[in-house]
């Protein structure tokens, strides 16, 4: 999701408490999680290319200023130190 946010890509998700971690109504079209409603919020910004930018623009600029990289970085590089310490062989 990060990653879709600081390339400015409008998105679709499952409204779910993952998610909101990263995003929220602003910046993304949140659905409930069935096929029906995901289908309708990839319509919903197909048919509406100013939402698609607004999204976009809005994810981009939330994403450069709350989030840094070198943090996010530093906590994987711990994630992959402990696992590959801790591989049960």
């Amino acid at each position: 999701m990060l990653d879709y946010l600081q390339s400015g890509t409008a998105i679709v998700a499952t409204d779910s408490p993952a998610n909101r971690d990263a995003l929220a109504p602003d910046v993304a079209v949140l659905t409930t999680p069935r096929p029906d409603a995901f289908a309708q919020g990839i319509l919903t910004l197909c048919r509406d290319p100013a939402l698609r930018h607004e999204l976009g623009h809005r994810g981009r600029e939330r994403i450069a200023g709350t989030r840094r990289w070198e943090p996010f970085r530093e906590s994987l590089r711990c994630c992959y130190e402990y696992v590959t310490a801790n591989r049960v062989t």
